[in-house]
């Protein structure tokens, strides 16, 4: 493999973060308040012991997820939430009016259990 063919099976940061500021864009006709970005990790050793005082030895390795965000346009716009995945095409909606409530399937359950662990 090349360095070019390696650079895009594994683009950069900074260009993940503008392909999804420019995604932000397409998908909701404004730019994004807030871009940013959390590396993936792994852990060598120690999976799930660090909380039972054991060693654990966490990696930061070279894949990242990027998000965007702004807040709503108008108040009547905020009883949900809006979220897109690049990465399966797919859009799905949050209501923030209620509680989050089991039954949903799939990845939009982890941004769920994010924002029931703020209310």
């Amino acid at each position: 493999m090349n360095s070019s063919e390696q650079h895009v099976a594994n683009p950069s940061l900074s260009l993940l973060a503008a392909r999804v500021e420019s995604a932000f864009f397409e998908k909701f006709g404004r730019p994004p308040s807030v871009v940013v970005a959390a590396p993936g990790r792994v852990n060598l050793i120690g999976e799930h012991i660090d909380y039972n005082d054991g060693f654990v030895l966490p990696l930061a390795i070279e894949r990242y997820v990027v998000m965007a965000t702004a807040l709503p346009e108008n108040e009547s716009s905020n009883s949900s939430i809006r979220i897109h995945s690049l990465n399966l095409a797919e859009t799905e909606l949050i209501p923030t009016d209620q509680s989050i409530q089991p039954g949903r399937q799939g990845w939009v359950r982890y941004v769920e259990g994010v924002i029931a662990g703020f209310v």
